[in-house]
């Protein structure tokens, strides 16, 4: 399957959908970082260059790639890369939601009365696991 990751689409550019409840959800804010930090090796210089991109502007944190990439073009597509990687990862949460098979990795996911920061922002499903209880049945 190639789809942008994280756009909630299918790789026929048609919608996942998206769950939208109110559900008990634990968590985890990360870093915020306004720059990312990059090297590539010049070869005629013989020396590591170091390039910065910016991420993301309500940071406060520098974000360093250590290896060394062989180009600047290189360096940057990875830098570009993990900027929005970072930006993905701001926020993730573990949400626990009861009888529901159609939840999918990839979806679109709506949060509503947990807290004003989540509610109504889309957020994507990263991965979806479900378990069969003997006593509760199947839970996602």
């Amino acid at each position: 399957m190639f789809a942008r990751r994280g756009s909630g689409l299918l790789a026929s550019g048609s919608s996942l959908g998206s769950i939208t409840g109110t559900l008990k959800v634990d968590i985890n804010d990360r870093t915020k970082y306004s720059k990312v930090v990059f090297y590539y090796q010049d070869a005629d210089r013989a020396q590591r260059v170091e390039i910065e991109t910016d991420a993301d502007a309500d940071g406060d944190n520098v974000y360093r790639i250590p290896e060394a990439f062989s180009s600047p073009a290189k360096a940057g597509k990875a830098a570009r890369a993990n900027a929005k990687e970072l930006a993905r990862g701001e926020v993730t949460a573990s949400v626990t939601v009861l009888g529901d098979p159609a939840i999918e990795a990839g979806m679109p996911l709506l949060f509503a009365d947990v807290r004003p920061r989540l509610d109504g922002v889309t957020y994507v499903i990263k991965t979806a696991r479900y378990k069969l209880h003997e006593n509760i049945g199947l839970r996602s």
